[in-house]
């Protein structure tokens, strides 16, 4: 196998890229609980600040839907990119760690038990930051355009059924984790920034489902249709709020985000690299010594 290259400017090749994720998924593995927890919490908190720069800027009546959706999409993207830099703890970017699994380096029972924490966290990390917006009369931003936005975003998905959110979010986590890989090939942070910047502005541009986005989108229809605002009374005709929509929404999505990752990503990539790359090192026959030791003679 060819040495590691230590130090450069070129990026990571693909091969090298599978094998840091695969590191990288024992290291995020062993992190202590209340490590992963508040890991997690920071990094909802990130995607939900994203989500709500992209529900600001598609407010704007002055934009054409096609610029709201780019500009807004490169606004999600940011609070990925933070968090990616940061080093947060996102759940979608974790159902990476599969390929970790698949190298037979962590458990089944260590896999499910980091995504369900970091899961938790995020829940904990985007409902909290609702919370902060709606006491801080966010959706009131230009004259409750704001909040118009928001509900009709949240509203939105509830009506989405199920086989549609699932296919949303299979399509939503296949540009993430892509964004993401394309991120560890980086070796400077403007690499790490620019490198999936498009991947993932790309998720909102074209209307893919993302589970930690819509743990923020999702309580935030919630919340304005709670406070019984102007906003959802202007909105009573044209949009419908529905609680087990909600549910459903999320219980497809992130199911969704785990195929779309785990599969279409990182299982196909672990088959190409790293199980390709171990299989012919351990079908090789040793080199021979070049300089075998002095038996004597006999």
């Amino acid at each position: 196998m060819p040495a590691r290259r230590l130090f450069g400017l070129d990026a990571y090749s693909p091969a090298e890229i599978a094998e840091r994720v695969e590191t990288q998924g024992v290291q995020r593995a062993n992190l202590p609980v209340t490590s992963k927890l508040m890991l997690g919490v920071v990094g909802g908190g990130f995607i939900g600040l994203g989500a709500m720069a992209n529900t600001v800027i598609t407010a704007d009546p002055d934009l054409n839907a096609g610029t709201a959706r780019i500009v807004g999409g490169v606004a999600f993207a940011m609070g990925y990119l933070v968090a990616i830099t940061a080093g947060a703890a996102v759940f979608t970017t974790n159902i990476l760690m599969v390929m970790t699994w698949a190298a037979r380096k962590i458990t089944t029972v260590t896999l499910l038990r980091n995504w369900g924490v970091v899961l938790l966290a995020n829940v904990m990390g985007a409902g909290g930051l609702v919370l902060l917006l709606m006491l801080a009369d966010q959706p009131g931003m230009y004259d409750s355009a704001v909040g118009e936005r928001a509900f009709l975003i949240g509203a939105g998905k509830t009506q989405e059924t199920f086989v549609v959110a699932f296919s949303k979010g299979m399509l939503g986590n296949l540009l993430i984790c892509i964004g993401v890989w394309v991120a560890m090939a980086g070796r400077s942070t403007t690499d790490k920034m620019l490198g999936p910047l498009l991947p993932i502005a790309a998720v909102p541009i074209v209307g893919f489902e993302h589970s930690v986005g819509n743990m923020f989108y999702l309580p935030m229809a919630g919340a304005i249709l709670l406070s019984d605002s102007d906003v959802t009374q202007r909105l009573a005709t044209s949009a419908t709020f529905s609680g087990w929509g909600a549910v459903r929404n999320m219980i497809a999505v992130i199911a969704g985000n785990i195929v779309g990752g785990s599969v279409m990503v990182g299982l196909i990539y672990h088959l190409v690299y790293r199980r390709t790359i171990v299989s012919a090192a351990a079908a090789s026959p040793p080199a021979a010594d070049p300089h075998p030791p002095d038996r004597g003679v006999h």
